[in-house]
């Protein structure tokens, strides 16, 4: 979950509105928290900023959290342990 992986689903979503929606891996907040990465977040943050307003509401729990921390993650994070 970062600026370009946001941004490439809003512009699915604007095609496919809610025939597509964005998988959140289980224990994400978690996962956020323990491995997010502040460059990550850093460096996708216009990409981030453009995206959000085209995004669903669902995704509003995952968008405040990346605003609060300044982290973003990797999707190869699914295969890491949460704690």
């Amino acid at each position: 979950y970062d600026g370009v992986g946001l941004a490439n689903f809003a512009r699915l979503y604007a095609q496919l509105g809610d025939a597509c929606e964005c998988w959140l891996m289980p224990d994400w907040p978690s996962k956020l928290a323990r491995y997010g990465s502040q460059r990550l977040w850093q460096d996708t943050l216009p990409e981030f900023t453009r995206a959000v307003p085209q995004l669903p509401e669902a995704l509003g729990p995952l968008i405040e959290q990346m605003r609060q921390t300044g982290l973003a993650l990797e999707q190869e994070a699914v295969w890491l342990p949460a704690e």
